[in-house]
């Protein structure tokens, strides 16, 4: 994603494929599920419900980010 492209991204504010999260979540796994059992998405991390750039004291470590994830996969 290029740098026009998450400006759109921003403008077009939260929807079915994106999700903005002021911070990291404690429940990022469920949220990661939610867009992999639907269509695909988005979960940018230091923005606020507005679009507004905050970002984080400090990106997640690779330890905080689910590598497995029990999630449904559509099989069609």
């Amino acid at each position: 994603m290029n740098a026009q492209e998450f400006q759109a991204l921003l403008a077009q504010g939260e929807g079915f494929t994106s999700e903005f999260k002021r911070s990291m979540p404690s429940d990022l796994g469920r949220e990661m599920c939610a867009f992999a059992n639907a269509s695909g998405g988005v979960i940018l991390l230091g923005v606020t419900d507005k679009g507004e750039i905050v970002g984080t004291k400090s990106g997640p470590s690779r330890d905080q980010v689910p590598h497995k994830l029990p999630c449904k996969y559509p099989t069609s």
